[in-house]
């Protein structure tokens, strides 16, 4: 191997540490992020369920003696759930696409007979956070499934 091919690898290698890095970085920050968001979650579910709990006592009775209720009338609750899964599963599927670009370049490294250990890690964390988010919005989906 010439010695410009040599310098060449080792600027990918370097360039390849430095992605890896800065994507370590940006999932710890999306795990923390998605940590406090799901915290978030719990706690204004929690208060909501609380609120609800308070205010629907008094209108119980009120319900039951109605004709019929609104097809359309939604608690704020299942709003909430349902913009929250909204953005789960757009987190889902942003995150099917890094898991399959990284797949590809680990391939493509593997092909190429480089060194794809950084690229392989990287993909794992992907893969990672990939069962974090689909875990998140299967939750998501069994909370609005009960109070259906």
């Amino acid at each position: 191997m010439t010695s410009a091919a040599k310098s060449a690898v080792a600027l990918d290698v370097e360039e390849t540490r430095q992605n890896l890095e800065q994507a370590r970085i940006s999932v710890k920050r999306a795990s923390a992020r998605f940590d406090e968001l799901s915290k978030t979650d719990k706690d204004l579910l929690a208060r909501s369920c609380g609120n609800l709990a308070n205010v629907r006592d008094p209108f119980k009775q009120k319900q039951q003696n109605a004709p019929y209720s609104s097809p359309n009338s939604r608690r704020p609750i299942e709003e909430m759930l349902e913009r929250h899964l909204i953005q789960a599963e757009r987190h889902v599927a942003v995150a099917q696409e890094h898991v399959s670009r990284q797949h590809e370049l680990v391939t493509q490294l593997k092909r190429d007979r480089r060194d794809a250990s950084d690229a392989t890690r990287l993909l794992e964390l992907f893969e990672e956070l990939q069962e974090m988010h689909i875990a998140h919005r299967d939750r998501l989906i069994r909370q609005l499934g009960k109070r259906a």
